[in-house]
């Protein structure tokens, strides 16, 4: 077995057993496979690394139907009071954003446009080394990226 990353190999057995005593991976020969319901990153979202969510929440007469969430970051701009919301080819307003609770109330709505603006910038704050590879260069260190909602505009969407 070899090693992974900073992880000698001797590491990497001792993971891969305990995983395999509780029952989420197998032990073969020299392989270990994978047996939980679930892969291992399903629970790492693809567009943030905050784990603060929003739960985008629709009042419906009976009751609360939830169809969704989004970071806590992304709701700023996504689901703000008043913002439209695109679920499943559905349209949404928004009625209320509640970031203490992580909650979003939104009702379906008609409306026949879209509005968002928002103006997204990127700055290095620290660079600790770079490294050349096959087709660049790679960086490391610090970045800082800022989002800010600059206005509405509506568009017109047409069928």
């Amino acid at each position: 077995m070899e090693g992974y990353g900073n992880l000698p190999s001797e590491q990497i057995r001792e993971l891969l057993d305990y995983l395999a005593q509780e029952g989420v991976a197998h032990h073969s020969g020299n392989k270990y496979f994978w047996l939980a319901e679930k892969y291992p990153a399903e629970s790492v979202s693809l567009r943030s690394a905050s784990t603060r969510k929003v739960i985008l929440q629709v009042d419906l007469p009976d009751g609360n139907l939830t169809i969704g969430e989004v970071d806590q970051a992304s709701s700023l701009w996504l689901v703000h009071p008043q913002a439209i919301y695109m679920h499943e080819a559905e349209t949404y307003l928004v009625d209320a954003l509640d970031l203490e609770h992580g909650i979003a109330n939104l009702h379906p709505s008609s409306l026949d446009y879209l509005r968002n603006l928002n103006k997204n910038n990127g700055s290095i704050d620290r660079n600790d080394r770079t490294d050349d590879c096959q087709r660049g260069s790679k960086s490391f260190g610090d970045i800082k990226v800022t989002s800010q909602v600059t206005g509405f505009r509506k568009v017109r969407c047409t069928p």
